[in-house]
This record gives C-alpha cells, sequence and structure tokens, in this order.
C-alpha cells in the first residue's frame, strides 16, 4: 500500500525472476490503480466499523437525563489553574440557569445572576448535574461535598473507643 511494489525475498536476489513476471508500465499503472482502490475501500470500510464501535462505546458511559429550561443545574469546569494540583480542583462550578434546550444532549446555559443573552455557553448534558434545593433556595455548593465551615462534634467516649480499636487493629 506504501510503495505498489511486493515484497521481495533475499531468494530473490540469487535466483533469476521468471520472464512472464516482467510487466509494462501501464500494466503496472492499472494494477497499482486498483490496489490503491482496493486498499482505501477496505480503510474506509474498517474506519466506519470502528467509528461505529467508539460511538457504541461512548453511549453506553454517556449518562444524566436531558435537562429542561428554568432548571438549574452545576456545570463540570474542564479548565486546569496553574499551580493548583488537579486533586485539590473544585470540579463543579455555579449554579447555571438552563435557557434553551438545543438539541436532546446539548443545551444553553448562563450563570444564575447574568445575562444570558452575552453570558450563556453551549454544553453536553453530560457535563451538567442537578442543582441541590432547599426549600426554594439553591446550594452554593454541589450536592454531595461537605462545607468546611460546617462543625463536627466529636465525643470524648467516642474518640476513645476509636483510638482503642486503632490500636488493637
Amino acid at each position: 500500500m506504501i510503495t505498489g511494489r511486493e515484497l521481495r525475498l533475499p531468494i530473490d536476489l540469487t535466483v533469476p525472476r521468471l520472464a512472464d513476471d516482467i510487466r509494462t508500465s501501464t500494466d503496472y499503472a492499472i494494477k497499482l490503480c486498483r490496489t490503491l482502490g482496493d486498499s482505501h475501500r477496505l480503510a474506509r470500510t474498517h474506519l466506519r466499523t470502528s467509528q461505529r464501535h467508539q460511538k457504541e462505546f461512548y453511549d453506553r458511559k454517556a449518562h444524566g437525563t436531558p435537562v429542561q429550561p428554568g432548571e438549574e443545574v452545576w456545570m463540570k469546569s474542564m479548565t486546569q489553574v496553574p499551580g493548583i494540583p488537579s486533586k485539590f480542583k473544585y470540579d463543579w462550578t455555579g449554579p447555571f440557569i438552563v435557557i434553551e434546550t438545543l438539541s436532546p444532549t446539548k443545551c444553553r446555559v448562563a450563570r444564575v445572576g447574568e445575562n444570558p443573552e452575552t453570558q450563556s455557553q453551549i454544553v453536553h448534558y453530560n457535563r451538567l448535574k442537578p442543582a441541590a434545593h432547599n426549600d426554594g433556595i439553591v446550594s452554593s455548593k454541589p450536592p454531595g461535598i461537605p462545607c468546611v465551615a460546617e462543625g463536627v462534634e466529636v465525643h470524648e467516649e467516642g474518640l476513645r473507643t476509636a483510638l482503642s480499636r486503632e490500636r488493637a487493629v
């Protein structure tokens, strides 16, 4: 497919080639065109099946449900902040409000409180998750992440039992 020539073995150097193997340049060009055409057809077929396979795999991993206009959502941030390790990065930004649904998988969102006509973004629904609501008020943090300001009480006897279990192990 690269040079248009058949492979030759080292034995071909010592044994002379048969006379019927000699071709004219037009025969060679015709055979080369056929071979290249077949190769390209085969490559396109493989690309098509590969694309279909990759789409099926992606669709299996796709998650979430399409959102409706007016819903408030969090958007996964895809930017890396210089100087901050990725494990300390805050992955979700928002809240955002869905302005319109462009297709079953894409929608236009804008940050709550910003002008939707100038500050909107088009995102895939895989990057969105519903905002947590408490009595109609949108939470200022994504669901599932504890707030540092919330205090945690540790009772002395609970601490002693936890330490004694740890020492026993």
